[in-house]
C-alpha cells in the first residue's frame, strides 16, 4: 500500500512538474535579447497588401498611387496616408511577451484566421509576410499578434486595431477636391432652375455672376475666398455600402458642381438627395457611378452660394 503511496505520488509530482513546463514555454517574458521588430520590410518594396476584416480588402500601389480593388470591373483611389501609417505602424511592431503555443488557445486570443484581422504584405509578387491580428491585451496597451503557419501567439506593443480593423470604405480616399484656393479659377452651382458663377481673375478679384449672359459682378472677397477653399478642399464624409447603392438615384441632381483649376480643366460632381434621411446626400463624381459617397447634410448646405451673401460690399473688388 505504501508502495503505491509512493508510485501516485511519484507520478503525481512528475505530472505536475510536465503541466508547469508547458505552463513555463506558453507564456514567459521575452528577455531583452529576445525581444525584436515582429515585422520588417522597406515600404518601397510594398505593392500591395491584403486585409481580412469581416471580409477581404485587396490594396496596391499604382502609377498614380494607392489604389483600391471595388469589385472586377472597379478600382478607386485608395487612402495613401493611411496605408503608409499601417506600414509604418507595423515596421514598429515590437514583441514584448510569448503568451502561448497552444493552437487550441488561438481563438481566445482572437488570432485565429476566422476571428481575427489577416494581414498580407507583398512586394513584386511575393510574400513578404503574413499574421493575424487578435483582440486588445488587457493592459489595454497591447496587441495580440500571431504570424500565420505559426502557433506561437505573442504581445505586442501598441493598439493597432484602429489601424487595420475597419471595413473596405475606410481604406477609399475621401478627398473629392484637392485644390488650394489659389490653384482654382472657377467654380458653378448649377441647379434645376438656375445656376450661380463665382470667379477668380488674375488680380486676385472675386467676381460673381447669377446666371450664364448675365453680366459679372465684384463680391465680398474675404467670404469668396473662403468659399474656393471649402469647395477645393472637399471630402466624403464616408462611403454608401454597395447593398445599398441602388437607393441612390441622380437622374434628377439636386446639383451640378463645377470645379474649373487654373490650367482651365473642369471636375464636376452630382448630388443627389437621400430619401430615406435628410441628414445627408449622394454624391459622385460626374462618369464614375460607384462609389457612391455620401455628404452630411450640414456639410452640404455649406457648399451652396448664397448670392446675396456673397454679393455684400467688398471694397477690395472695386
Amino acid at each position: 500500500m505504501k508502495q503505491k503511496v509512493l508510485i501516485l505520488s511519484a507520478l503525481f509530482v512528475a505530472a505536475l512538474a510536465v503541466f508547469l513546463l508547458y505552463k513555463s514555454a506558453e507564456k514567459k517574458h521575452l528577455s531583452a535579447e529576445n525581444i525584436h521588430e515582429f515585422f520588417w520590410a522597406d515600404s518601397n518594396l510594398i505593392d500591395s497588401l491584403a486585409i481580412k476584416y469581416g471580409t477581404w480588402t485587396h490594396l496596391f500601389r499604382g502609377a498614380d498611387g494607392w489604389q483600391m480593388i471595388v469589385d472586377a470591373d472597379l478600382v478607386y483611389p485608395a487612402a495613401g496616408a493611411d496605408i503608409s501609417e499601417a506600414i509604418r505602424s507595423t515596421n514598429e511592431m515590437v514583441l514584448s511577451d510569448l503568451i502561448s503555443i497552444n493552437p487550441d488557445k488561438q481563438s481566445k486570443f482572437t488570432v485565429d484566421t476566422i476571428m481575427g484581422t489577416v494581414i498580407e504584405f507583398y512586394g513584386r509578387g511575393k510574400s513578404l509576410s503574413e499574421f493575424v491580428l487578435g483582440k486588445i491585451g488587457q493592459d489595454m496597451t497591447h496587441t495580440y499578434v500571431r504570424r500565420v503557419g505559426s502557433d506561437s501567439v505573442f504581445l505586442a506593443k501598441g493598439r493597432f486595431s484602429s489601424i487595420f480593423t475597419k471595413p473596405p470604405s475606410s481604406w477609399m480616399d475621401r478627398q473629392v477636391f484637392n485644390y488650394e484656393p489659389d490653384e482654382l479659377r472657377e467654380v458653378r452651382w448649377a441647379f434645376p432652375d438656375r445656376e450661380i458663377r463665382l470667379r477668380r481673375d488674375e488680380q486676385g478679384i472675386y467676381q460673381l455672376s447669377r446666371n450664364p449672359g448675365l453680366a459679372w459682378v465684384a463680391c465680398d472677397s474675404a467670404k469668396a475666398a473662403a468659399k474656393f477653399n471649402l469647395i477645393g478642399k472637399l471630402f466624403y464624409s464616408a462611403f454608401q455600402p454597395p447593398e445599398r447603392e441602388h437607393e441612390a438615384s441622380f437622374e434628377s441632381p439636386l446639383l451640378r458642381l463645377s470645379v474649373f483649376d487654373t490650367a482651365g480643366a473642369e471636375h464636376r460632381v452630382l448630388f443627389a438627395e437621400d430619401t430615406s434621411v435628410t441628414t445627408r446626400v449622394f454624391v459622385i463624381p460626374e462618369g464614375r457611378p460607384r462609389p457612391i459617397g455620401i455628404l452630411f447634410t450640414q456639410r452640404y448646405e455649406r457648399l451652396l452660394a448664397d448670392d446675396n451673401d456673397l454679393l455684400a460690399a467688398d471694397t477690395s473688388g472695386t
